[in-house]
């Protein structure tokens, strides 16, 4: 998560300056892409998606999001949260939306890792081979 901000409309009176709040922020993932890696490229690709969040904390009117370029599983998930909700005739909360699509960016990052480590290692072995022959050859 690179960036979140919540902020309140400015006002002189402290009722109408709690009315509304409203968060944005851009959320980085990693995902495995189907491609056959090139020389040197990975088999991971970097994504990101943008959450917009306006709040009416008076609760007079619906909140409003606005999710761009969202995975496939945060959408599918998103969708089960709102089919749930209308199922038990209730609104999701905006709490459990944020919740669904931090935890889904959060999914591929341990793997991701994991892979980065092993081809490091793999580099790693590569060089103290080259520095081990070398070494014989001057022997």
């Amino acid at each position: 998560m690179s960036k979140i901000c919540l902020e309140t409309e400015a006002s002189t009176s402290l009722e109408h300056h709690l009315r509304e709040a409203e968060c944005t922020y851009v959320l980085r993932r990693i995902e495995l892409h189907n491609r056959t890696p090139a020389e040197g490229q990975g088999l991971w690709s970097p994504r990101q998606s943008a959450v917009y969040h306006r709040s009416d904390l008076s609760g007079q009117t619906p909140d409003r999001f606005v999710i761009i370029a969202p995975s496939e599983s945060g959408e599918d998930m998103l969708e089960q949260l709102l089919e749930f909700a209308r199922e038990e005739s209730q609104t999701a909360s905006p709490f459990n939306i944020h919740r669904i699509l931090i935890a889904d960016s959060l999914k591929n990052w341990q793997e991701y890792l994991s892979s980065l480590e092993t081809k490091l290692k793999d580099q790693v072995y590569h060089i103290y081979d080259i520095t081990i022959r070398i070494r014989l050859m001057k022997e």
